[in-house]
């Protein structure tokens, strides 16, 4: 993608009870990087209760670092936590 001047950043959202099963991000991230993005920058981002999901709690920044490391784990180069 460089090559051709395209930038591609990827943003997860991770919300409790939603998609922050460890497996869905290790599958996520496998994805990721078998289609050539392992070194497109991957942001993890923490949810905190807002509007219509105002009954979930806030993510725990234990979970952001757990899939943090499983993204590094498959081989992704760049990976940041938000919203912490």
């Amino acid at each position: 993608m460089r090559d051709a001047g395209v930038w591609i950043e990827l943003t997860n959202l991770v919300i409790p009870g939603i998609n922050d099963d460890m497996e869905m991000i290790r599958h996520m991230c496998q994805w990721i990087a078998g289609n050539g993005l392992s070194e497109a920058p991957l942001h993890f981002s923490r949810f905190f209760p807002r509007y219509k999901m105002q009954h979930l709690p806030p993510t725990p920044i234990h979970i952001l670092e757990q899939a943090q490391q499983i993204a590094y784990d498959e081989g992704l180069k760049n990976v940041y936590l938000g919203n912490v």
